[in-house]
């Protein structure tokens, strides 16, 4: 075959797999192609593994023509064309593989798990209370169904992928921008360093249906920068990518993605406009500016009683937009310093990236209008207006930090090449940000810190991996789900729940503490009158967690509810000896554990 005969599909394969939100499109469309058609859940996970295998070969062939080719061209024997970028990207999948999946009890990437594997109960897709979110299926075709001692490193690897296409869409939405390559890798790893709240990052959404949902977000932002005209093509694709949007994780990245289209377009129109009549233009800004600051003294002034209420329980700041130092809106803590950094330098790098800095400034120019702040409360709700930090994940300022870095070092560093000043500059900028990334603490809110930490395996709840072994072999657990249930403590209840379909009775931060009711019931027999079982654990102390690291930085969760003890009350031997003497037998498992039965009657 010559090589013009190949050349077409090279050109398809490139745009399907490097560009990849075209692959995982195809895979949300067979998705609900199957939810449509009412397909049983095997097929459809079937017609998934037959698409697996096709992109698989797929990929791995274009791979080998691509390497091909540059071996012709003789790529490789200029290491200074290729090294940089390879060294870059081992560092980043040796960053996303190593630490393995975040898994610590009650964090939310256990719910993500647990949404995942609830697939192996049900045999019909509209049965399944999340069969409109077509990530948990595709997560669950990638993963084996054995228990998760036994697939941890599937979800290591699951979890780098994800993470994986987010830095590789967010590359390709600053190549749009007109980044040099060593520009765009210090902005990728900046990302990794400061995404995310508080002080979690990336790897803790890895999971979850955000990740798809911003490759999907910077894949359309990536073709309004790149696009020179408008087409049908170009909206075509565009809708395409909303429907990802919309389909991974509703409503938020879609409006992320309107709010920079807006503020994209007036851009581009008040540049061309002040190409045109630059007098003109500078007129009608300052006018526009006016009008806002009339309307914000007016909002101040005149603002309903209803207003002013919100504005003191929502820490509004003294024009009626959203306050950036409220620690109760989280905007603080998303920022970090490095983004209030990047605040900062955004003077100097809009005359060098001008359409990057008004992209990135938008979600926090957006806080602080009333004309956003009002409505966004009046919509939210009390509780709802709490996730307004969430419109900063359209862009992370501390990436404008990081490139004022790169740009200040490069003109610093007396070189004769200056394709080699760059390679230096992205070095050191590199490791100033992993270094400000290290560190987590306020007000830094670093996050790469997060990115490569490794937890405890008692709060990645491993000893429960054996427990949850011995139940599925000997015990018939899918009675558990129709009217037989189950006692035991809160963390091993929602850890079988995430293998047995086991439903979840209430949310893992607010725990229920079964066992306690249990020993301050009068009769513990008659307390437990309908459970098929209990499952105690005998030596609880053993699985105290001592660190509590993650609590107590993030203030997410109480640090207790990590420590297994803290479900055990201290009756609880007091508990086993009566349900002894009432006929109920016990069984020793592993880890510890036993499995107490009632008597047969």
């Amino acid at each position: 075959m010559r090589s013009e005969e190949k050349f077409p599909f090279l050109i398809f394969a490139e745009a399907y797999f490097f560009r990849i939100w075209p692959m995982l499109v195809v895979y949300a469309i067979l998705y609900y192609l199957g939810v449509l058609a009412g397909a049983e859940r095997d097929v459809l996970k079937a017609a998934f593994f037959v698409l697996h295998a096709i992109n698989a070969l797929g990929l791995f062939y274009f791979l080998v023509k691509k390497v091909r080719a540059y071996i012709l061209a003789g790529f490789f024997s200029n290491a200074n064309s290729w090294a940089p970028g390879a060294t870059f990207w081992v560092l980043i999948l040796a960053i996303l593989v190593l630490p393995g999946t975040y898994l610590e009890y009650p964090a939310d990437p256990w719910e993500h798990l647990r949404r995942t594997f609830s697939w192996q109960t049900w045999d019909e897709l509209k049965r399944n209370d999340i069969y409109l979110k077509w990530i948990y299926f595709f997560n669950w075709s990638l993963l084996p169904t054995e228990p998760l001692q036994l697939s941890k490193l599937h979800l290591s690897v699951l979890s780098a992928l994800q993470q994986l296409l987010v830095l590789l869409s967010f590359g390709k939405l600053l190549e749009s921008f007109g980044l040099d390559r060593n520009a765009q890798r210090v902005g990728v790893f900046a990302h990794l360093a400061f995404f995310g709240t508080s002080l979690f990052g990336l790897r803790y959404y890895a999971l979850s249906p955000l990740p798809i949902a911003l490759v999907a977000l910077y894949s359309a932002m990536s073709l309004v920068v790149s696009s020179r005209s408008l087409s049908f093509g170009l909206i075509a694709r565009i809708g395409l990518l909303c429907f990802l949007m919309i389909a991974s994780h509703p409503l938020q990245e879609f409006l992320n993605f309107l709010l920079f289209l807006i503020g994209y377009s007036l851009f581009l129109l008040v540049k061309n406009q002040f190409n045109k009549n630059p007098m003109a233009t500078a007129r009608s800004l300052l006018l526009v500016v006016a009008v806002y600051i009339l309307a914000a003294l007016s909002f101040k002034i005149w603002a309903p009683v209803s207003w002013l209420e919100i504005r003191n329980h929502y820490h509004l700041n003294s024009i009626g937009g959203i306050s950036a130092f409220s620690n109760t809106m989280r905007i603080g803590s998303t920022l970090g310093l490095f983004g209030f950094a990047g605040l900062v330098v955004s003077p100097m790098l809009i005359f060098i990236y001008p359409r990057l800095v008004v992209v990135a400034l938008l979600p926090i120019l957006t806080l602080l209008l009333p004309l956003f702040s009002f409505p966004a409360m009046k919509l939210l709700g009390p509780t709802g207006i709490h996730s307004v930090y969430r419109i900063l994940y359209l862009f992370p300022l501390g990436v404008l930090s990081a490139l004022a870095i790169y740009e200040i070092t490069k003109y610093m560093i007396e070189r004769k090449s200056f394709a080699s000043r760059k390679v230096a500059a992205s070095c050191v900028a590199i490791g100033l940000v992993a270094i400000g990334g290290l560190i987590y603490q306020k007000p830094f809110y670093g996050r790469l810190f997060f990115q490569v930490a490794t937890t405890q395996s008692t709060d990645s709840l491993d000893y429960l991996g054996p427990v949850a072994n011995w139940m599925q072999e000997n015990e018939d657990l899918s009675r558990l789900r129709h009217g037989c249930r189950l006692m035991t403590d809160d963390v091993t209840y929602f850890y079988l729940s995430v293998f047995s379909g086991l439903t979840v009775p209430g949310p893992r931060l607010v725990p229920a503490l079964y066992l306690h009711k249990l020993a301050k019931a009068e009769s513990p027999k008659d307390f437990l009158r309908g459970y098929c079982g209990l499952l105690v654990c005998r030596r609880p102390e053993l699985y105290r967690d001592t660190s509590n690291f993650m609590a107590s930085s993030s203030n997410h969760w109480l640090a207790e509810l990590e420590s297994l003890p803290y479900y055990y009350p201290a009756e609880i031997d007091s508990v086993l000896d009566e349900l002894r003497a009432s006929g109920w037998t016990s069984k020793t498992l592993p880890a510890n554990f036993e499995w107490w039965v009632p008597p047969q009657e």
